[in-house]
């Protein structure tokens, strides 16, 4: 179930700006030591016929799911045009520390799951915002991912903006994280840290 989500969190941000190709996908699932069938990748179920309606209805309940998050959290935002309880405003979007350690993609889920996702970067005062989210934690998750080589956020925001303190060009690190002293880096998307969301209660 995890991975369905995950692959459509990527077909989404991949959708929002880059281009994606679906047996990249497949690959994907199979690369990071995903077990399953066919029905795993959700850019299959929405364009093979072959696939079976149980696999789609698990994918439907998961899109469900965040549509009802989604529908309640911009219900709340209507109503007091501000961040939800516990968040930080910054720029109009809402941003989260969450100081328990997961692997990027536990994180991204969780993330999803209350209607944001990790937390992406535009400009050098945002990043200080994010920086100081993170109080004494060395290393956190945000939302950079290197997809078939380039960088993208998986929110959908423009990859214009870095502040790298060094990038690992080991092709399995492909998710980023932010050192709190230096900048950010790329490793290992199993590792375990803390992490930051961000979410947009303005975009409902």
């Amino acid at each position: 179930m995890k991975t369905v989500l995950l692959l459509s969190l990527l077909l989404a941000a991949a959708s929002a700006g880059q281009m994606i190709h679906g047996s990249w996908l497949h690959h994907s699932a199979w690369k990071k030591g995903q077990k399953g069938n066919s029905c795993s990748v959700l850019f299959m179920c929405r364009v093979e016929s072959s696939v079976s309606d149980n696999c789609c209805s698990h994918v439907r309940r998961e899109e469900d799911h965040r549509a009802s998050v989604t529908d309640s959290f911009c219900l709340s935002a209507a109503r007091s045009n501000s961040c939800p309880y516990s968040w930080s405003s910054y720029n109009s979007r809402c941003f989260k520390f969450f100081d328990t350690a997961m692997t990027w993609y536990n994180a991204e889920i969780h993330c999803y799951n209350l209607g944001g996702h990790l937390a992406s970067v535009s400009n050098p005062r945002e990043y200080g915002f994010v920086q100081s989210l993170a109080h004494s934690q060395t290393y956190v998750w945000l939302g950079g991912f290197r997809l078939q080589g380039r960088w993208i956020w998986l929110d959908g925001q423009g990859f214009y903006y870095t502040n790298w303190y060094s990038s690992v060009s080991n092709s399995g690190y492909d998710c980023m994280y932010l050192h709190n002293t230096y900048g950010w880096r790329n490793t290992g998307c199993t590792n375990s840290y803390s992490f930051i969301c961000s979410m947009n209660p303005f975009g409902c």
